[in-house]
């Protein structure tokens, strides 16, 4: 057995520092190869149909906010995201690396791993397919980041629906926001969303 699977979980954050590889994760993220540059942003879409009635702060309407990836043209200007921001990093793989039984900040040096994603740089004047995604209740919008950079890069449109308003109540989460976070992640909820993003974008092409 491995030194990681012979220490008890409990006894996980009093691990010495150097017990462990920080870098091994965020050393080099793959170069992307396709004919566009690639873009990323975030951004907030509203469902006026549908409640969120489960989020730790209940709506009448349908909060979803998606990070998308697309066929991009001109970077210049524009800074490469990293893998995980500031604000992100401390809560948003955590309870992934609990199940994998590694250090909650195994990824701590990830906020220097920059992607080939630019942030907020402008699409290509042009109609792409649109393929949407959810990463999971126990994921994290940025682990398919690779997969979905290829896409952009040869000519798809990418939108990741954040599980439970990730952008908003994710970062803020607290223990008392649990029961209620599982509840808005419920798989049929996250059909509906990916159904109505799907056809919000049909809509808007056409």
């Amino acid at each position: 057995a491995s030194r990681v699977d012979t220490v008890h979980p409990d006894a996980r954050d009093a691990m010495p520092a150097d017990s462990y590889d920080y870098e091994a994760n965020c050393r080099h993220w793959p170069d992307v190869v396709g004919r566009f540059p690639v873009g990323t942003l975030e951004f907030e879409v509203t469902d006026t149909l549908r409640s969120s009635q489960y989020a730790p702060e209940p709506t009448v309407t349908r909060r979803l906010y998606v990070r998308a990836w697309y066929p991009a043209g001109d970077v210049a200007g524009h800074s490469r995201r990293p893998y995980f921001t500031t604000a992100e990093i401390d809560v948003v793989p955590v309870m992934s690396l609990q199940l994998l039984r590694q250090p909650s900040d195994a990824l701590r040096h990830a906020v220097r791993l920059l992607t080939n994603a630019w942030v907020g740089a402008p699409p290509v004047a042009d109609k792409f397919p649109v393929a949407v995604f959810n990463h999971g209740y126990l994921s994290y919008p940025a682990q398919h980041t690779a997969l979905f950079e290829h896409l952009a890069a040869n000519g798809y449109a990418v939108q990741n629906a954040l599980v439970g308003g990730f952008l908003d109540h994710h970062v803020k989460d607290t223990p008392t926001d649990f029961p209620r976070r599982v509840r808005d992640a419920h798989p049929d909820v996250i059909v509906q969303d990916l159904s109505w993003l799907r056809e919000r974008a049909r809509v808007e092409l056409n």
